[in-house]
């Protein structure tokens, strides 16, 4: 694991099961992420290869990810996480597992 550098928005690198594992982590407490976050997390990720790599944005709770923001994740064309602290670790390992 490597820490964050000026990545623009890469907060944690990684690697797991052949996969790069580039995480980024949001402290919102009183917005939820928007649709616009996620956009911001796609142009970031377009620089790696998407059939390897395992874009994963982190929120303290889920229920702070909005509706549109989960859309966006699920229809894109990157392998998007959404997921929360307390499950991250299941939440990577059932992906790679059904992916």
């Amino acid at each position: 694991l490597l820490g964050p550098d000026s990545n623009r928005g890469i907060d944690i690198f990684g690697n797991f099961e052949g996969y790069l594992i580039l995480v980024q982590y949001k402290n919102y407490t009183d917005v939820k992420v928007s649709v616009d976050d996620i956009k911001k997390f796609k142009e970031v990720m377009l620089r790696y290869p998407n059939h390897t790599t395992i874009e994963i944005f982190v929120i303290f709770n889920t229920n702070r990810y909005s509706r549109n923001a989960i859309n966006r994740a699920e229809t894109s064309e990157l392998n998007i996480l959404l997921t929360n602290v307390s499950s991250i670790k299941l939440d990577i390992i059932n992906y790679v597992i059904e992916n």
